[in-house]
């Protein structure tokens, strides 16, 4: 008889970024085989944190490539020129615009849900981190046809904030993700992505002297 599955504690650390770091890909190129770039923004009073990856495939296994990250100083229109306006380009030229851009509502919702809006539903999406499992085990539910009057206009993306976590740290440790050159030298990025610990119930939560970005 199968198991039951059983949550087990986990700590990503700074090293397994390192380790993922690949020094022949430049921060804003994309690598070589790239299908498509997507985006998440996390929202501050005074400007975005971005993230862009780039997605590759090979037989049955799909890539990340973390190739672009940082911080747009700013509003609205420095979000739309420096992310959502860009193109990344691999080393032969071709040239890959943002494809999904995910947007964090939980700080400015109001004002997120208004840029999201305004924007193809289909490019940029405001996304919520659910605070429970979603039905089914989802990693993410889109809101129903009847949110359509709500502020979000149904375009809202709930997030299985925990078994997306599970997913990327497992992703890590089977090397189908990577960074670009940059992040070697970016202990910021570092301390961000290995801030938060899994405990023995399968919830993430902020590490012991570890601080999350507000």
């Amino acid at each position: 008889d199968a198991l039951p599955w059983v949550a087990r504690r986990k700590i990503v650390e700074a090293e397994a970024i390192v380790a993922r770091v690949d020094s022949a890909l430049p921060q804003g190129e994309a690598p070589e085989g790239t299908r498509f770039v997507t985006a998440g923004v996390d929202v501050q009073r005074n400007g975005f944190y971005v993230v862009a990856k780039a997605w590759t495939a090979a037989g049955n296994a799909v890539k990340s490539h973390v190739v672009d990250n940082g911080f747009v100083a700013g509003g609205w229109e420095d979000l739309e020129r420096e992310l959502l306006a860009r193109e990344y380009r691999a080393a032969g030229g071709e040239a890959f615009p943002v494809a999904l851009t995910f947007i964090d509502s939980g700080d400015q919702t109001i004002p997120v849900y208004q840029f999201c809006n305004g924007k193809d539903a289909k490019r940029v999406r405001p996304v919520k981190g659910a605070s429970a499992p979603l039905h089914g085990g989802r990693y993410f539910t889109a809101a129903k046809k009847d949110d359509r009057k709500a502020e979000h206009r149904g375009r809202l993306v709930n997030l299985s904030t925990d078994r997306i976590k599970d997913w990327g740290s497992a992703r890590m440790e089977q090397g189908n993700a990577t960074f670009h050159a940059g992040t070697a030298d970016d202990p910021e990025f570092q301390v961000q992505l290995t801030a938060e610990e899994r405990d023995d119930d399968g919830k993430w939560k902020p590490r012991n002297g570890f601080k999350k970005r507000n």
